[in-house]
Parts: structure tokens; C-alpha cells; sequence
């Protein structure tokens, strides 16, 4: 699960402002259906598919407001920054601003020095960390496409 370890912040991408891998991994839990969108970028397809996009802001919604019934995170900026009233670093980021097609490069490259693995022990998972990898081959962004 690479691409939900790129995708939440590494070394070359920024996490969430204010939330870190536990809300992440919260969020996990509230919103399973993430699951096989995380597998599926992991592997670095060569389209970010719009259902998958979807599903992805839901899962950033959930991180910024899990009882939330909306799907768009532009939306739920504005829900949660005027009616209510949380600070402007306690937003999520713009749907431009979410860095799906980042995520999906740098989960291919291995996302630096970590390594995520979902080890079902108890029903948890639990993040590894790994060696280093050197280099990074040039591989072009996906891009995203409508249905």
C-alpha cells in the first residue's frame, strides 16, 4: 500500500496540514471502500480513473470530518470554513491541491525510505520502515480521466 503512504505525506510529498498518519489510518477505518483504490495506485496505473478520484476525496473528507455527507472536497472546505467556522489550516486542500497523480509516481518509486505494509495481525495494520532506495528513474505522471 505504497500509494497510501505517498498519498497522506513522505519524504518528497507534504502530508495533510494538521493531520498526520493516525488520522489517516482513523480515517481508514471509518471509510474501508479506500482499500482497493490504495492497491490499485500502488501499482501505478497508467490512468488515475475518475470513480477512483472519487473515492479518494471521500477518504480526505472522512480525514477532515467523518461525520461529513458530501463528496466533494471543495464543498466541504467551504461547509467546514463558513458554517462551521474551523480555521483555514484546519481545511482540507483543494480538489487541485490533493496530489493524486504525485502520490501514484512516488508510491512507484517506493516513496523514499518507507514502506507500507498491511499486515492483518489482531485486524490492525501496522507501518514498516525499510532501507533507503537510491535513484529514481523518470517515469511520466499519470494522468486523470473522466468516465
Amino acid at each position: 500500500m505504497l500509494f497510501f503512504q505517498a498519498f497522506t505525506g513522505c519524504d518528497i510529498l507534504s502530508a495533510f496540514r494538521g493531520k498526520g498518519k493516525k488520522t489517516a489510518w482513523q480515517a481508514w477505518e471509518v471509510y474501508p471502500q479506500v482499500t482497493p483504490v490504495f492497491k490499485k495506485l500502488s501499482q501505478y496505473p497508467p490512468v488515475v480513473e475518475n470513480a477512483d478520484y472519487n473515492v479518494l476525496e471521500k477518504f480526505v473528507i472522512t480525514m477532515y470530518d467523518k461525520n461529513s455527507t458530501m463528496d466533494k472536497v471543495d464543498e466541504v472546505r467551504l461547509d467546514l470554513l463558513a458554517r462551521k467556522q474551523r480555521p483555514y489550516d484546519g481545511i482540507p486542500p483543494t480538489n487541485e491541491g490533493l496530489s493524486t497523480k504525485q502520490a501514484a509516481y512516488e508510491a512507484r518509486q517506493q516513496c523514499a525510505k518507507c514502506k507500507l505494509k498491511a499486515l492483518l495481525t489482531g485486524g490492525g495494520r501496522k507501518l514498516v520502515r525499510c532501507g533507503k532506495s537510491f535513484g529514481r528513474p523518470f517515469h511520466p505522471l499519470p494522468r486523470v480521466v473522466s468516465n
